[in-house]
């Protein structure tokens, strides 16, 4: 047993802080989370989300446990029902440290009162399927009961709010935010290069986006809002409001890799046990979700409307939702046209993706680049419509990640024009990967598709699947119940599981 741990923690100052922990000695800011993880962090930032807390990896040894007796992560406290023991078993432990100290150990303590009557759908729950054929929207897997009492409405009147708390600039949003608790949001016009500012808001507030938002034009990373720092916070839209980002102005064809410099919409950091639902975003100059450093968050009946970033191919990286170094978080029942993912998650732990319609996009992906770690997964009777791909699991090569515990299950997807399914270690943005070596340095264990069917484009470069692993590093694999038509060339299957059904012509190494 070591006779002491160097602990590297990330405090709100963000400086760097090193303590020293004897056994026996509780060290009260640790989250652990067991599993399998790398050994070292690089500091480059993660495509969509700019610079970010990033946890801290320790490797476990036998003394593990031993004095610092770290917390128990729970799961979303009003759910009694839904408190799960899924914690990952793996080789290491991680160390998860945020911008506010402890946060996860208080958050769902001091909301309890705010979200007393929230329901959460239990992970293992199987909601009902559309078919391809209608097109039809899937239904929540919350009963009616359960979404009234957990939310009466995603479009509140404004009304309510008192006259001095309802703004139409930003110099008074910013001045009196903090004092109130009911905010509205109305017609918003953000000058050229400024944000609106939602940080640091009084715990139990509700902000309320009325009428129009828009921005002024200026060449800069933004973001053009952002909400972080807070607890048990709402932010929804009255009806018919729109945030009204009017990306053409940015849009050159390059996305976030060159060209005009171009800011990200709507920047989500450090927020806990809170609720965002109702919003329309429309022609967001890059990402629009960008999710970092938060716990217990949902995302509901969004509507992220990118269809004009597809005309010409204009538009390019307007991921809908990125997910890094966050816990619990729920994205359910939501719009997204967009040119790149619906979702993209990049290092989570319990994260699930339900309900959702995607149109147009590269689909539901975990990508674990920039050395994620993403654990327990759900993604469950999603529509994907169109676009390049469908169902991703996806590591670059050469960096270290990790991807466990993750299930796909009753998604439809139509139409899609590159590939239905695809497994890689070996991923290369914008280059050519399908056959190059793929990397041990990331291995992808538990993975289940389960009552999953889709067709790709019968198009001499569409093929169902691309699996291609390093020899042993996709393990337990499960195929069950699912079914990939179509496609006009012969899957990609490089040290792929047995179980996945790689059909005639297949490429095997």
């Amino acid at each position: 047993m070591l006779a002491t741990r160097l602990i590297v923690a990330l405090l709100a100052t963000n400086a760097v802080v090193l303590a020293l922990s004897k056994p026996g000695r509780r060290a009260s800011n640790v989250i652990q989370v067991t599993g399998p993880i790398p050994i070292d962090v690089p500091e480059d930032l993660i495509e969509g989300l700019g610079p970010v807390t990033k946890p801290v990896f320790a490797p476990e040894d036998s003394s593990v446990g031993d004095g610092l007796d770290p917390p128990v992560i729970k799961d979303d406290p009003p759910s009694a029902q839904n408190k799960r023991a899924d914690h990952a078993q793996g080789q290491h432990g991680v160390a998860f440290y945020g911008k506010r100290r402890a946060v996860l150990l208080h958050a769902a303590r001091s909301a309890q009162s705010e979200r007393a009557n929230t329901t959460t759908p239990d992970r293992g729950e199987t909601a009902p399927k559309p078919t391809a054929k209608s097109k039809s929207k899937p239904q929540s897997n919350s009963t009616t009961a359960d979404k009234t009492a957990a939310h009466p409405s995603l479009h509140p009147s404004p009304s309510s709010a008192p006259a001095d708390c309802i703004f139409t600039d930003l110099p008074t949003v910013l001045a009196r935010k903090r004092a109130c608790t009911h905010i509205v949001l109305r017609n918003i016009k953000v000058p050229a290069g400024e944000t609106l500012d939602l940080n640091n808001l009084q715990a139990g507030t509700q902000v309320i986006f009325d009428g129009n938002t828009t921005f002024g034009y200026a060449e800069w990373p933004g973001p053009l809002i952002t909400v972080s720092s807070s607890n048990s916070i709402t932010v929804t839209g009255s009806p018919g409001a729109v945030i009204d980002y009017q990306g053409a102005r940015w849009w050159d064809g390059k996305g976030g890799k060159g060209g005009k410099t171009k800011p990200r919409a709507f920047r989500v950091e450090s927020l806990d046990n809170s609720r965002i639902s109702g919003l329309t975003l429309r022609n967001t100059p890059v990402f629009a979700f960008s999710i970092s450093g938060s716990a217990y968050l949902t995302f509901e009946g969004i509507t992220i409307d990118n269809k004009d970033g597809a005309v010409g191919d204009r538009g390019h990286n307007q991921d809908g939702f990125d997910v890094a170094h966050c816990q619990d978080i729920l994205v359910r029942s939501n719009t997204v046209y967009s040119t790149d993912d619906c979702i993209a998650v990049n290092s989570a732990r319990k994260v699930r993706f339900l309900d959702n319609f995607c149109y147009g996009t590269h689909g539901a992906s975990l990508a674990p680049l920039g050395h994620g770690i993403i654990e327990h997964a759900l993604v469950q009777n999603n529509y994907i419509d169109g676009g390049l791909y469908a169902l991703r699991i996806k590591a670059a090569k050469d960096e270290y990640a990790s991807v466990h515990s993750v299930t796909f299950r009753d998604n439809r997807f139509t139409n899609i024009t590159k590939t239905g399914i695809e497994v890689v270690q070996n991923y290369d943005n914008g280059g050519s990967y399908e056959n190059r070596e793929a990397s041990f340095n990331a291995p992808f264990s538990q993975v289940t598709y389960e009552n999953n069917t889709g067709t790709v484009a019968n198009r001499r470069k569409a093929n169902r699947f691309t699996l291609n692993c390093s020899p042993g590093a996709c393990d337990g694999f499960i195929w069950k119940a699912s079914s990939v038509t179509g496609g006009g060339k012969p899957d990609v299957c490089v040290h792929a599981p047995q179980s996945m059904p790689c059909g005639a012509g297949t490429h095997n190494a």
